[in-house]
């Protein structure tokens, strides 16, 4: 209706069993850390992983060049 700002969250209302359905739809997103070692320990994991797939990627685009 062309309202922004104060008014946005006037519009916006949700019974709480839509708001279960929202949060069961976007739950197996989450993902909760205990400490800051879960955090980095999953860090290291993605880092290790992209290293991974750079060289993959950087393999194929060698093979498609020749």
């Amino acid at each position: 209706m062309g309202h922004e700002g104060y008014l946005t969250e006037v519009y916006r209302k949700y019974s709480f069993e839509d708001l279960g359905k929202f949060y069961q739809q976007g739950e197996h997103t989450l993902t909760v850390f205990g400490s800051g070692e879960d955090v980095n320990k999953l860090r290291e994991e993605i880092s290790e992983k992209n290293k991974e797939l750079q060289t993959l990627v950087n393999s194929l685009a060698t093979e498609n060049i020749s």
